[in-house]
């Protein structure tokens, strides 16, 4: 019998793209629908089902999942990003248990109030997670004006009052830089985004202060700058005689990078330089060699997101009682960074 992952490769997608048409779900271009439909048909495709006792029978609660993009925003097509493909298809498997119908829908970052009031005119929720991962605090303020219930992921503002769930980005590139240093390396190079969204901010300061406390440099450092979200090898980046022994980078997918362009030029990873990202995507898995970096329990912050909505939608005007919850991330050890 064929399987979700099965129809994901012969369509060439993810399986949270397989995910998001076969639950009738937006944010599906329709010739990429039509043909991952097309070979469901064709392959006789059925859902698994686990057998289960029946249960008692549990209202749907209607909950958006709602990004604000733009050209030039870091989340344009988030749909299509690893780390945020993965997160939403994390948001659709795990909605059921809470009894929620998902819906996910992208609107302008310059037209919020409109394409917002019009989303839930057609189809209205009784609340929304909102992506806020490089939103200014004036749009998130606009959409706490629009909707009173309201639970912001991968952000936070501490003067907003308001439900937050957040990544410890500080801590997260803390943690990798101290294990750099642990590992002998002094000479540590920051692999960056060409994009400084508050996420990447937040884990530079994180870099900095695991320098400041070995007493290394904290600004002169070598940094390197590329595309945040494009997986490709750029050797016209790299001047091989001027390159750090170890490399914090912003996300993954620069660190995935950044080991392609090392390679290009004939430098191998960790032999002769070492690579530690930040996200623990999928495809850190299946790198040569396979990418140390950090995690931050993603299905966990999406459970937690799940939770709060319930509670949310349970509560009666004036009962609010909003959190603002950041995760700590833990380091995954694979083999992309050497003891010197």
């Amino acid at each position: 019998m064929i399987k979700l992952e099965d129809l994901a490769r012969l369509a060439g997608v993810s399986k949270a793209t397989v995910s998001l048409v076969l639950n009738n779900k937006s944010g599906v271009s329709p010739s990429k629908r039509e043909e991952i439909l097309s070979l469901a048909k064709e392959h006789h495709y059925q859902p698994l089902r686990k057998s289960r006792k029946k249960e008692a029978y549990q209202p749907q609660h209607t909950v958006r999942l709602l990004a604000c993009n733009s050209l030039h925003r870091f989340t344009y097509n988030f749909q299509q990003l690893p780390y945020f493909n993965e997160l939403i298809n994390d948001f659709i498997v795990y909605a059921p248990k809470y009894a929620i119908d998902l819906l996910i829908n992208s609107i302008s970052i310059d037209n919020v109030e409109d394409e917002l009031n019009a989303l839930e005119k057609n189809q209205p929720s009784e609340a929304i997670i909102l992506l806020g991962t490089d939103l200014p605090e004036t749009t998130v303020e606009t959409i706490l004006d629009l909707h009173s219930n309201i639970i912001v992921i991968d952000a936070c503002f501490d003067h907003i009052n308001n439900n937050f769930i957040a990544k410890n980005n500080f801590q997260g590139a803390y943690l990798a830089t101290a294990y750099l240093i642990e590992y002998g390396h002094t000479a540590i190079g920051y692999a960056m985004s060409k994009q400084r969204i508050r996420n990447f901010q937040e884990r530079q300061a994180g870099f900095k202060a695991a320098l400041k406390k070995s007493h290394l440099d904290t600004e002169h450092f070598p940094k390197l700058i590329f595309p945040a979200h494009e997986i490709a090898p750029h050797p016209e980046l790299l001047r091989k005689n001027n390159l750090a022994t170890a490399y914090f980078c912003d996300n993954d997918s620069i660190a995935i990078s950044l080991i392609k362009s090392l390679q290009a030029i004939g430098l191998k990873v960790p032999e002769e330089v070492s690579v530690i990202g930040f996200d623990n995507i999928s495809e850190s898995k299946v790198i040569t060699p396979e990418l140390t970096t950090i995690d931050i329990d993603r299905q966990f912050m999406v459970n937690k997101a799940l939770e709060k909505v319930a509670t949310v939608i349970s509560q009666q005007p004036g009962q609010e009682n909003y959190t603002q919850y950041r995760i700590n991330a833990k380091l995954v050890e694979r083999d992309s960074v050497k003891r010197l």
